[in-house]
């Protein structure tokens, strides 16, 4: 697992899977400092090296503010125009309510809410 950027209250980790996949974990808080830190790792990610598909893990996310909500559907934008396909494969209870409020389960591809 490749550690990356996040302030204090956020870590952002990068872990390669065998089948050309890659699978961001996320944890901690949130909120917009920390969801533009988010938005630079997931798009280097989606620039550099195709990858077969991303999984976004954010069941230890415990804090997640509407800035990182918009930033997630914007990373699925452009993970769709790069033909890499995104999914959230887990949530935390918070996250997975908010997302479930929002509506936005089936676009952002979640497959395990909290």
């Amino acid at each position: 697992m490749q550690p990356s950027t996040g302030d204090s209250d956020s870590q952002i980790a990068v872990e390669p899977a065998a089948d050309g996949a890659i699978v961001v974990h996320v944890r901690g808080e949130l909120d917009y400092p920390a969801s533009a830190s988010l938005r630079d790792v997931l798009g280097a990610q989606l620039s550099g090296v195709r990858h077969t598909r991303m999984d976004i893990d954010l069941s230890r996310v415990t804090f997640m503010d509407s800035a990182t909500l918009g930033i997630l559907i914007e990373v699925q934008q452009m993970a769709s125009q790069a033909g890499v396909p995104l999914k959230v494969s887990r949530t935390s209870p918070m996250v997975g309510r908010l997302l479930h409020i929002a509506g936005v389960e089936e676009v952002l591809g979640v497959q395990e809410l909290g």
